[in-house]
């Protein structure tokens, strides 16, 4: 994986960015926000109290985001100190493999969600939450880092981009794979997965 590694931090290399500070800012809003009613009350149904929106991962230089559509039912309770960021248990232990055994650095990867909430029991999110969160977040998130490659998980992240995109007016230019959650529900093997990760990865220009 050595071609690999020199090709993925040659794009890197000399892109950090100088805006850690915009990005812990913006982390702290997201933590505080609780303008869709219906999620703040569904994460109080499913987790009390201790709820939170979970912020994204990132270390300030990762170029490289991912990006998924929300963090699973039981993934915001600020009372369990490992679950602090998307996609950091479940489905994220793929990728955190698939990182270290390609031999990559998990800080040149931006972590996210579209939504930051997490899903609801009915599995559903409406457009306006969609359009809420990714206006006030995801696309402050997009021009803070600049990415080099959008690498969005799973058809339901793909279809909320785009349709979001395209009502905004903007557009970013993106790569599909599938959730990390299909390798871990017996949809897609591992090794598979690990193919088309590293597929994508050598798209980068």
């Amino acid at each position: 994986m050595l071609n690999l590694k020199i090709h993925v931090y040659s794009k890197i290399l000399d892109e950090s960015l100088n805006n850690i500070g915009d990005l812990l800012l913006l982390k702290k809003q997201l933590l505080k926000c609780s303008l869709c009613k219906r999620l703040v009350q569904a994460r109080r149904e499913v987790l009390g109290e201790n709820h939170y929106p979970l912020p994204f991962k990132s270390s300030g230089v990762g170029k490289i985001m991912l990006i998924g559509i929300a963090p699973g039912r039981l993934q915001c309770d600020r009372s369990k100190s490992d679950m602090e960021y998307a996609f950091k248990r479940g489905s994220g232990e793929i990728l955190f493999r698939l990182f270290k055994e390609l031999g990559l650095n998990e800080d040149i990867f931006h972590i996210t969600n579209i939504i930051k909430c997490n899903t609801p029991r009915d599995g559903q999110f409406t457009k306006e939450e969609v359009n809420r969160c990714a206006a006030l977040f995801l696309k402050e998130e997009i021009k803070l880092i600049d990415p080099i490659l959008i690498l969005l998980l799973g058809r339901q992240a793909e279809e909320h981009f785009t349709e979001y995109m395209s009502s905004d007016g903007e557009w970013y230019q993106y790569r599909f794979i599938y959730h990390p959650s299909a390798v871990l529900r017996g949809f897609t093997p591992y090794e598979k997965y690990k193919e088309m990760f590293v597929s994508q990865l050598k798209t980068i220009k």
